[in-house]
This record gives structure tokens, sequence and C-alpha cells, in this order.
């Protein structure tokens, strides 16, 4: 039984780009944080989430083989969901200044 040999590489690179996803996902919930995003102000840290986030999804995307990237797409769907959920918020927050 011959193993891949490129297996290994492929799942290392998903590893750190899975690392990449979570990290920008904790860096977008620093918006959340008082001492670092002052109230009424810009919530800085969404977008250097997103910054994280962009490359670590890549990373994963582009390393997947053929089929493998819809499964390794979906690994990350919560990630994006948790994005969604502090984008939202940080919405109704601003919508709601007086």
């Amino acid at each position: 039984m011959t193993e891949d040999p490129g297996q290994a590489r492929r799942d290392k690179l998903h590893k750190i780009g899975m690392g990449f996803c979570i990290a920008g996902l904790f860096v977008a919930l620093l918006s959340f944080v008082p001492a670092i995003v002052p109230e009424y102000s810009l919530p800085w840290p969404v977008f250097v989430g997103s910054f994280i986030y962009v490359p670590g999804a890549s990373l994963i995307f582009f390393s997947a083989k053929g089929a493998d990237r819809q499964m390794v797409f979906n690994k990350i769907r919560m990630i994006r969901l948790g994005f969604l959920a502090v984008i939202a918020i940080l919405i109704t927050r601003i919508l709601s200044m007086p």
C-alpha cells in the first residue's frame, strides 16, 4: 500500500490554514472588548481578523485536491458563521447608536 507522498504536506497546510482561520475569528471577537474598541468607534479588529482569515481559507482551499475541496471548505463553515455573527452583532450595535 503506497501512500501519496504529498498527503502529509497537504495535511500540514490544512492545519496551518485552519489555525489562521481560527486566529482571524479570535481577532474579530476582540471587537467586543471595550478596552480595545471604545464605544462609538469603528470596530477595526473585524477588518484585521478578516485579513487574517482570508489567507488561511485560501491556503486550505488551494492545497486540497479535486473532490476534497468541498469537504475542506465545509470544515471552516462554523468559522465563517462566527464571522457573520460578529458582523451582524456589530451592525446592530452601530445602528442603535444615538
